[in-house]
């Protein structure tokens, strides 16, 4: 649903988006400070993900995560969570046929030595949230709580640039450690994953409905 991660702002400026972080300020007792880009999630296999139908049946090692859960189980794999520790060596022995992580964790963690396909899915956008204790926040004199805002956001836009540079180049290193790169049609992800925002919508209602709208409007 989130295109990029310039759609993911806009999308926090939608009233969904102020509605979530006014709940992580009064039910989490945190304000967001800023919002940082932190990779986009693809996935990684021992055989080529050309089409959707290439997930069918694939054991897919994923976060206990409801959105990485529900990717896995709506375009046809098999979802398998485990420990991130425990990655490497069950894709290395294949008890695992594959799994999901931004470039830049596939890269720090050298699953590409042992998973030599790589399909660029971007199935889940990743962000880095920007926190401070409503406490501390409220202590500070107004003056410092400005500084202390500009300053996250300063480092959030760092944070993306960051991410940003390193993922144009991340795709000649891994050709470079022979790993095949797919790009499969992602419209039909997409629609095999409605099941999942049908499911969304009935648990919330119209609140649902209109958050997917003002997501969707804001593309």
């Amino acid at each position: 649903m989130i295109k990029d991660f310039n759609h993911m702002k806009k999308a926090v400026n939608t009233k969904f988006g102020k509605d979530l972080f006014k709940k992580v300020h009064d039910k989490k007792g945190m304000t967001v400070l800023a919002q940082a880009y932190n990779g986009t999630r693809q996935t990684t296999s021992n055989k080529a993900i050309k089409s959707l139908a290439d997930m069918k049946g694939m054991k897919l090692r994923v976060p206990s995560a409801a959105a990485n859960l529900a990717f896995a189980k709506y375009t046809g794999a098999s979802p398998t969570p485990m420990a991130f520790s425990e990655v490497y060596l069950a894709l290395q022995t294949n008890a695992v046929d594959g799994q999901e992580n931004p470039l830049s964790t596939i890269k720090a963690q050298k699953f590409y030595e042992v998973q030599k396909y790589l399909a660029m899915t971007n199935h889940i956008l990743n962000d880095q949230l920007y926190l401070v204790s409503n406490i501390t926040m409220e202590e500070l004199p107004e003056n410092l709580q400005k500084v202390v805002k500009e300053s996250a956001e300063v480092a959030a836009e760092y944070h993306t640039k960051l991410f940003m540079d390193e993922e144009k180049s991340l795709k000649s290193f891994f050709k470079s450690k022979g790993v095949t790169i797919t790009e499969p049609n992602l419209a039909d992800f997409k629609k095999a994953m409605k099941p999942f925002y049908d499911e969304y919508t009935k648990k919330n209602g119209k609140v649902g409905e209109d958050a997917i709208k003002a997501i969707e409007a804001v593309r």
